[in-house]
């Protein structure tokens, strides 16, 4: 996938980024209302000698050093936690003493520092304050390693005024980042299993040919930005000249223009050449076979204005298949020599009919929606490519239905002052 086509899968899907965005962040909102808050209290003992005296400074500093391990783990000692949960009138038990109290030894200090972890600011304040009073009330030891060392609190706990978890300012963040993360996630999937052309570079890649423009009352909301930026509103006698239908023509000259595989925007289509045509001086019939002509009267044919134009076709038995000779036979009937415009809509690749008047076409014209099945694409080229044809262009249509085409077939009159 191309940077553009990312960019622009993000651009149509710019809703789904939005709404996963809101609900993350109103997922992490939750968080902060619904997770139980934990706040923090600490505290700092300075650990010093008895005896300031006894020896020198250096010296006194070097055996608070040596001790300071021993000193830390008899802080994390059973009997400091259940000292502590005494002092406290046993609101936690050791265990739980142990799991909300964190003794660490400040690097290059002779400092321990007491960090203790509560539901409320109270019950973690209590906590520091009543660990700083067991270890100093511990320190010094009659005996052992610990003889000679006394404690004394550098800084005494204080109240927490913010919980430091769940914390607003990581939370809120990152519930944003997850759900943008989430909604390009889902926007860049989305356009990976979308089987449809969504912009002109897709469309003309599919097809080979280039297109043409859109058949519409004016740039339809529906294309993307990248679409509507080239997809130019045409016309019939700009799609009639760029196929170079109307160059060096006689007036008397006939141009049988075949619907093959009617559909509503093909046979809007080819009704509107027919007409472009006639206006440019250039004899125009409709050709149709019969098993779409009874089809084609209840379209768009009709609706468009066909009422008045000639519709002729190969006469054949009902379920005969339609081939080039019986075509090139109803061609020959045409006393001034012709050109078939063959236009293709919802081409099916085993369709014999749409085979025949390909292998006689002179100009191939694909007519399709605004954001057409790639796979219907890919079928007409190779269709075209099976009767070796080539799809000169793409134009896509929007005309809806045919009681509420946006585009109405313009009068003759019309088209000839647009020549």
């Amino acid at each position: 996938m191309t940077t553009e086509r990312m960019l622009t899968s993000l651009r149509r899907r710019w809703h789904l980024v939005l709404l996963c965005t809101a609900l993350g962040a109103a997922l992490a909102v939750a968080a902060l209302y619904l997770l139980p808050p934990t706040y923090e209290a600490r505290t700092q003992l300075l650990v010093e000698v008895t005896d300031g005296e006894a020896g020198s400074r250096s010296e006194n500093s070097a055996f608070v050093q040596q001790s300071m391990p021993t000193l830390l783990q008899f802080a994390r000692s059973t009997t400091i936690a259940e000292d502590v949960a005494d002092r406290t009138a046993q609101a936690d038990t050791p265990a739980e003493v142990s799991e909300r109290l964190t003794f660490t030894v400040l690097e290059d200090t002779t400092v321990l520092e007491i960090v203790a972890t509560g539901e409320t600011p109270e019950h973690a304040a209590t906590l520091a304050d009543a660990a700083a009073r067991s270890v100093i009330g511990t320190v010094p030891s009659p005996a052992g390693s610990l003889e000679g060392l006394t404690t004394d609190v550098l800084q005494p706990p204080t109240v927490p005024t913010s919980p430091v978890s769940p914390d607003p300012l990581a939370v809120l963040p990152a519930g944003v980042i997850i759900g943008v993360l989430t909604g390009v996630m889902l926007a860049l999937l989305g356009t990976l299993r979308d089987r449809h052309a969504r912009d002109l570079d897709e469309i003309e890649e599919a097809a080979g040919s280039p297109v043409m423009g859109v058949l519409c009352r004016a740039t339809p909301s529906r294309l993307t930005s990248a679409v509507r930026s080239r997809a130019i509103p045409t016309t019939m006698p700009r799609i009639f000249s760029a196929l170079g239908l109307g160059d060096g023509r006689a007036d008397r000259q006939v141009l049988p223009v075949s619907a093959a595989h009617t559909g509503v925007d093909a046979g809007f289509v080819a009704a509107g050449l027919v007409r472009t045509a006639r206006a440019s001086g250039v004899r125009a019939v409709l050709m149709l076979n019969d098993t779409t002509l009874g089809r084609a009267r209840a379209s768009t044919l009709t609706a468009g204005g066909l009422e008045d134009l000639t519709i002729t076709g190969p006469r054949r038995a009902p379920g005969a298949v339609l081939t080039s000779a019986a075509l090139a036979a109803t061609l020959d009937q045409v006393p001034e020599r012709t050109e078939l415009v063959v236009i293709l809509c919802g081409v099916i690749d085993e369709d014999p009919d749409v085979r025949a008047t390909l292998e006689l076409a002179g100009r191939v014209l694909l007519v399709t929606d605004l954001a057409p099945p790639t796979v219907r694409l890919r079928a007409a080229v190779h269709c075209a490519n099976g009767a070796d044809a080539h799809i000169d262009g793409v134009v896509l249509c929007d005309t809806e239905t045919p009681g509420a085409a946006d585009i109405r077939l313009p009068s003759i009159a019309r088209e000839r002052s647009t020549l």
